[in-house]
């Protein structure tokens, strides 16, 4: 249900509502009016959800960590025992 009501906006305020009137290819002000609200209030939840997944706000950074590439090395076999193993009979 509406309710029907009068209001006196700044000359800026009352710019912003009907370029967003515009931009969107909105009927009236009014409906732009409860656009920009709706839109105000999704954008306060979001906020809220931000904060909660960030810890109430305080955004935690990594703490710096080196990574260091560990070196194998690899035994080559032996050619005395690689010659031992083929000139055994079968």
């Amino acid at each position: 249900m509406k309710k029907s009501s009068s209001f006196y906006l700044e000359e800026d305020i009352f710019g912003e509502i009907e370029k967003y009137q515009n931009d969107k290819n909105i009927s009236s002000r009014n409906t732009a009016l409860e656009r920009i609200i709706l839109e105000w209030k999704n954008l306060q939840e979001e906020n809220k959800l931000l904060k909660q997944c960030l810890g109430n706000g305080v955004y935690r950074t990594n703490k710096k960590t080196n990574v260091t590439e560990e070196k194998k090395d690899i035994k080559r076999e032996n050619p005395i025992i690689k010659n031992i193993f083929n000139n055994m009979p079968d």
